[in-house]
């Protein structure tokens, strides 16, 4: 997988890198040319051998064209009428042409010119297509045909492939072939330390995104392997990469005292800290409901940032507002902790602020809003929720979500209320009253009832900036 600091921010996904390979095995390759020599000499090794596709022949008046040479042709023609597709922009002709190649040149194994360009163009044409079952196929093919890798260099253009090729079996969801692809890799070729914690770094992050697939013990062998080869390897950034699967892995598990090692180890490691990782590590303890430590990494964070604003490259509103929001996250934490005063004193801290001129979507531990404006007088919100229907009792299924805003007016004392029942789509809010102030902030309180109002599951908060704050967000140009 990439070899970078990247790879904190994506924990759950491999990186696709379909364009910048194809084209570099089209390099490789080298162009047929039609109608004129080409030097055969600059073709890579496993390229070289038969004439006709690498250059033109003299016509030999004495003798009947050979087999070959009528394959060559017939080839090269191919290739143009292939080629000429392309630039149409025809790929299912196209695709159908450099098929033929390929077949010709798999009957024919002698032509192996034929079948390095046919399968050259096939890989361009499936990841143009972004046709993942092709991409595989093609890739796989591309893999046999390179065979034993017979240099560094070739080995790793092989992995390249081969996480191109676990790339879109994880995407279509064939889990069981993209691990079974890993694992062959790291027995079949020769790989050094550095190649070796990559494998097993990849096949940590399928774990993590997959864990059905494997078990605590496997997953965290795994782990550790990364972490053994990268520490051979001299590589600080694959120690990094390797030690933040460990911690996210403890932080998965509730082991806290041993992530709690993992991120100092990970920090030591860092020529410096950033927003990024201040960002990701907060992320993982948020997603895995690690709220203590979350709102300990959080505070982190936003002190980092108060600290070294020329990081974040922004102007003061943009700078601010990203503050609020990390403020808010905190808050949202502390009310599933059940801190429902320091929560609010925390929402009101951003509310007060003169910079509040964006909202930031509240998640809870049942429902996450996707949508929170104030613009033509109107306040509208989205949720949906965050269980699965699984995951949840017939009476949370039929419940009801009530939703209040106070006014915060001596002369209004009755706040806005609507109710909606529980959806696993989308559950909508809208409020339309003359009694809005547009140069206002409000707050939104949520409470998750059954049917009856008998049961309260759940309540949480949503901040509404003003349709006109005092220093509104600065626009794109």
């Amino acid at each position: 997988m990439s070899n970078n600091l990247a790879k904190i921010t994506a924990i759950a996904s491999v990186a696709s890198v379909f364009a910048y390979y194809a084209n570099s095995l089209y390099r490789q390759y080298g162009e047929y040319v039609s109608g004129e020599s080409a030097e055969n000499d600059n073709m890579p090794p496993q390229f070289r051998g038969q004439a006709g596709l690498s250059g033109r022949r003299k016509p030999q008046a004495s003798k009947k064209p050979s087999i070959n040479d009528r394959l060559n042709k017939e080839l090269n023609e191919l290739y143009v009428s292939g080629q000429l597709a392309i630039e149409e922009e025809n790929y299912s002709l196209a695709l159908s042409i450099f098929e033929r190649m390929l077949e010709i040149s798999e009957d024919n194994p002698s032509i192996q010119q034929g079948k390095a360009q046919a399968l050259s163009h096939l890989f361009k044409i499936a990841t143009q297509l972004n046709n993942p079952e092709l991409t595989i196929k093609y890739a796989e093919k591309i893999i046999e045909f390179f065979g034993k890798p017979t240099s560094s260099d070739q080995l790793k253009e092989i992995l390249k492939f081969h996480e191109i090729l676990i790339d879109r079996l994880v995407a279509i969801d064939k889990i069981h072939q993209a691990i079974s692809t890993i694992k062959t890799a790291i027995k079949k070729y020769k790989l050094s330390d550095t190649q070796m914690a990559e494998q097993y770094s990849i096949l940590a992050t399928i774990y993590q995104a997959h864990s059905s697939f494997t078990n605590n013990e496997e997953q965290l062998d795994t782990i550790e392997k990364s972490i053994n080869y990268a520490k051979k390897s001299g590589d600080s950034k694959l120690q990094i990469n390797a030690i933040f699967d460990l911690f996210y892995f403890f932080v998965q598990e509730n082991r806290m005292e041993e992530a709690k090692v993992a991120q100092n180890e990970i920090e030591t490691l860092l020529p410096q800290l950033s927003s990024g990782y201040f960002k990701s590590s907060s992320d993982i303890l948020y997603k895995f409901d690690r709220y203590e430590q979350f709102i300990e990494q959080r505070e982190r964070f936003i002190t980092f940032i108060k600290e070294n604003p020329s990081e974040m490259s922004m102007e003061k509103v943009s700078l601010e507002n990203l503050l609020n929001g990390l403020i808010y996250e905190t808050a949202a934490a502390h009310n599933e902790l059940g801190h429902t005063e320091k929560a609010l004193e925390v929402l009101n801290q951003v509310k007060d602020s003169e910079y509040f001129s964006y909202s930031p979507n509240t998640k809870s531990k049942h429902f996450q809003v996707t949508k929170a404006t104030f613009k033509n007088s109107l306040i509208k919100m989205h949720l949906k929720p965050r269980s699965t229907p699984s995951e949840m009792t017939q009476d949370q299924k039929d419940g009801l979500l009530v939703c209040t805003i106070s006014l915060d007016q001596e002369d209004k004392p009755e706040p806005l209320q609507q109710e909606q029942p529980f959806s696993q789509s989308m559950i909508k809010f809208k409020f339309d009253s003359a009694d809005l102030d547009v140069k206002k902030p409000y707050l939104a309180k949520f409470e998750y009832f059954n049917k009856d109002k008998t049961e309260l599951f759940s309540t949480f908060y949503q901040l509404i900036a003003p349709q006109e704050p005092q220093h509104p967000l600065p626009t794109n140009k």
